[in-house]
């Protein structure tokens, strides 16, 4: 397969700066308005969502359940056989429709009151969903053999029709995208993977174990980028390389930029509008779960048994534990409310907090 669209491969000068013992390379973002958290598990509860009206609770996870839960008492009001495990979840800007993606690469869009399936994208390996604009945006990779290069294939479906309206191509297998409220801006994180060609040619190789570990950097440091795509006609606008030693990087965003956190989880990067960059620590014992609140300039952070909350001087404010949970639980998934903040965890569990206040109610989902 080849590449229709070579004049979307466009790079610019990077800017510099050295977090997490690697070389980080980025561009500065048009603006991104919302907040939200991609959990990294596979178990427990992985994924929730607030209806718009904040009058339910939506919860879906590794057991093929999705559950509805009162937001003031986090009890479950019904539950919903759906036959797939849901690792990212949204809501509809006007509340109708309830969106989930699962581990095979499926968007599933279902009816918010009913918990009828109205629609299955398929082919969406990332996902994310433009409220203002009420779009969605999926995206695929694969490779051309051709051109030797990785490439994802992005699609922005209109949210009421669910019809296609834009698809494009971009250079790079995406690890995580985010498109902004307006659905005008898409930033991408590609994942530093290697070529057939080039894997054949590692593992052929007499390289001794140092020589391997410096082959693998500089392939990381060429193919790992921070894209940002305009939708309206699908060109890069910017393509800066950056390098991580932990591979894959997942996105948190919000009014003035993107957070990119690497799957470990130990820190960030923050990119501003105006083009700063700055190192943000979530903590040596944080798990998966990061958030970033621009606004209060502080970090929330899922850690076992406990949630912290950082400032963004790197100081730790406050760590607010959970009591009576099972040892290694932790919460990985949050989102904010109008009033209040709701996070999920691994061992099955939903709870209510304020990062100043402290965790004002556990629940078990089950």
């Amino acid at each position: 397969m080849s590449l229709k669209r070579k004049s979307n491969f466009i790079g610019l000068p990077s800017i510099s700066t050295f977090a997490l013992g690697a070389l980080l390379s980025f561009s500065s973002l048009t603006t991104i308005q919302t907040t939200t958290t991609q959990a990294r598990n596979t178990d427990g509860i992985s994924s929730i969502a607030l209806s718009p009206d904040g009058s339910t609770l939506y919860a879906g996870g590794s057991n093929l359940v999705v559950y509805k839960l009162d937001p003031e008492t986090l009890k479950v009001v019904s539950r919903h056989w759906v036959k797939h495990k849901s690792i990212e979840m949204a809501t509809s800007s006007d509340g109708k429709y309830l969106l989930i993606q699962d581990y095979r690469d499926v968007v599933r869009i279902y009816d918010a009151k009913t918990m009828k399936l109205k629609k299955k994208i398929r082919k969406s390996k990332q996902f994310s969903y433009a409220p203002e604009a009420n779009k969605i945006v999926v995206a695929s990779s694969g490779y051309a053999y051709k051109e030797k290069i990785y490439y994802t294939t992005i699609r922005v479906l209109n949210g009421e029709t669910f019809k296609e309206e834009k698809k494009f191509k971009v250079k790079g297998q995406a690890a995580d995208l985010v498109v902004d409220p307006s659905a005008t801006v898409i930033s991408m994180i590609t994942k530093p993977i290697k070529t057939p060609e080039e894997k054949k040619a590692e593992t052929t190789s007499d390289m001794s174990y140092s020589e391997r570990a410096e082959f693998r950097q500089k392939h990381d440091e060429k193919t790992s980028e921070h894209v940002i795509i305009n939708v309206g006609d699908g060109k890069v606008t910017r393509n800066v390389s950056w390098f991580s030693m932990w591979g894959d990087a997942y996105m948190v965003r919000s009014k003035d930029g993107v957070v990119v956190f690497p799957a470990n989880n130990t820190g960030g990067v923050l990119m501003k509008d105006s083009g700063e960059t700055s190192f943000i620590s979530t903590g040596d014992n944080s798990q998966y779960g990061a958030f970033y609140e621009f606004d209060e300039n502080r970090v929330i952070v899922g850690n076992t048994n406990s949630i912290a909350v950082k400032g963004a001087d790197d100081e730790e404010v406050t760590e607010y534990k959970l009591k009576k949970l099972p040892n290694y639980d932790y919460p990985d998934y949050f989102i904010k409310g109008k009033d209040t903040y709701f996070a999920s965890t691994r061992q099955f569990r939903v709870l209510r907090f304020d990062p100043v206040e402290g965790i004002d109610k556990v629940a078990p989902v089950y």
